[in-house]
């Protein structure tokens, strides 16, 4: 297929992914650098920890990363702050132009979405999970997320529910597992998640039945 014929919306798709792994990048250089490590030891570092989070990055791309955080590491640890800053509001632009546009047009003919019976009918996608996770690697894959816990079976779609919560991900309380790590994860749903608008309609959840 050539560049010619892949639609906007996926070069947008494209677009998105890199720059969240960039930004991966230059959050793990950014953490190393502040633990006092050497150079060397910094790119060995974040490349290890890139292939870890980021496991379908091609190696061209990543090498490329790694190239302009040795360049980053030459300057100052405020270098690092900007690009990050920069790259969150390209990152945010790219997600309001990904959100579908309300119109007059679509809300009149547009079919609603049946919701019948969650988490019993097959679903395009799925992924199953041990944990409730969102995870900067799943954006923009469309995965229906499924867990299990304490005989609870709760099903998200991760795309939609991570624009929800982008924001609640950033908060200085969680500084230290999603903007730090690029994941956020856990066996039980904060509530004050659950407070935020539009997310509890997203998350449904069943009683798993005995056999």
């Amino acid at each position: 297929m050539s560049v010619e014929n892949i639609s906007d919306t996926t070069k947008k798709r494209v677009a998105l992914e890199l720059i969240n792994q960039e930004i991966s990048a230059l959050t793990l250089t950014k953490r190393y650098y502040n633990e006092g490590k050497y150079e060397d030891e910094i790119l060995e570092c974040v490349e290890r920890d890139m292939k870890q989070t980021h496991p379908e990055i091609l190696n061209v791309i990543l090498g490329k990363y790694i190239r302009e955080m040795k360049d980053y590491l030459n300057t100052d640890g405020v270098s690092i702050d900007c690009q990050i800053s920069d790259l969150i509001k390209d990152r945010g632009y790219l997600q309001n132009a990904l959100r579908p546009i309300r119109t007059r047009e679509n809300r009149l003919f547009t079919p609603k979405r049946v919701v019948t019976k969650p988490l019993t009918i097959p679903f395009n996608n799925i992924k199953e999970s041990a944990t409730f996770r969102i995870a900067q690697n799943w954006v923009g894959k469309g995965y229906t997320i499924v867990f299990n816990h304490m005989g609870v079976r709760t099903r998200y779609n991760h795309d939609d529910l991570y624009e929800k919560i982008w924001r609640w991900l950033h908060e200085a309380k969680r500084a230290g597992s999603y903007p730090k790590h690029g994941h956020y994860s856990t066996y039980t749903i904060p509530q004050d998640l659950l407070k935020v608008p539009g997310v509890s309609e997203l998350i449904k959840r069943e009683q798993i039945q005995a056999a």
